[in-house]
């Protein structure tokens, strides 16, 4: 993207898996890949480069990395691309993710944009994971309280090595365009007591009388 106004970020795998299926392909889709020209900063990939990224590698992303930018970006309106290849037993996805991990995200996600979020139904190649896991989310939004499963997903304390490198590659990827984004998310863990925090977005500009984000 080359337009600041709107800030993009996806979580992939990067290698055989859509979008990465082409060199091309794998080369918008690595962290490296942080738009052109105004809009450089405001793509933000975060590629698994193993399978089997799940609940616990995902909760540390979102506390690390996403929440840090929703909180800096203050978007207006917040659109995900709620597509389900990441869930566990997903045939083409690679990842782990279970429907209580959905949940967690997607609650986090509202909590971190005061509501202003939309999810948009897309993919998913599971029959028993795609309603399960949609189905979480919807309850979410519907206000429920947390479920067991959510309750249960592990926490960004059990991230992998390999998760967390991945995560630790995006943020360096980024650093000079949105500094200390570490930091903001110590600072924000801490204040909530260590807690996991929040998540795929693509977020609108920034809501105003908010600070922008620094130039690139």
């Amino acid at each position: 993207l080359d337009d600041p106004r709107v800030l993009f970020f996806s979580v992939h795998r990067r290698l055989g898996v859509f979008p990465t299926l082409t060199r091309a392909g794998a080369a918008d889709a690595a962290p490296a890949a942080v738009g052109t020209g105004a809009g450089a900063g405001y793509t933000v990939n975060l590629a698994w480069d193993d399978g089997g990224m799940g609940d616990a590698e995902y909760a540390h992303a979102w506390r690390a990395l996403l929440l840090p930018l929703v909180q800096r970006w203050q978007p207006q309106a917040t659109l995900v691309s709620a597509g389900f290849d990441a869930a566990a037993g997903d045939p083409l996805g690679d990842c782990a993710v279970s429907p209580g991990g959905f949940a967690r995200m997607t609650r986090q996600l509202l909590a971190a944009t005061g509501g202003r979020a939309l999810l948009a139904l897309e993919g998913g190649y599971s029959l028993e994971q795609l309603p399960a896991s949609a189905a979480a989310c919807v309850s979410v939004l519907l206000g429920d309280a947390p479920s067991a499963a959510e309750l249960a997903a592990p926490p960004a304390a059990h991230c992998c090595a390999a998760g967390r490198a991945a995560v630790a590659a995006t943020l360096a990827a980024h650093a000079e365009y949105w500094p200390d984004l570490e930091s903001d998310a110590e600072a924000a863990r801490s204040a909530a007591g260590g807690a996991c925090m929040s998540p795929v977005t693509v977020t609108a500009s920034p809501a105003p009388g908010t600070a922008s984000p620094p130039p690139p």
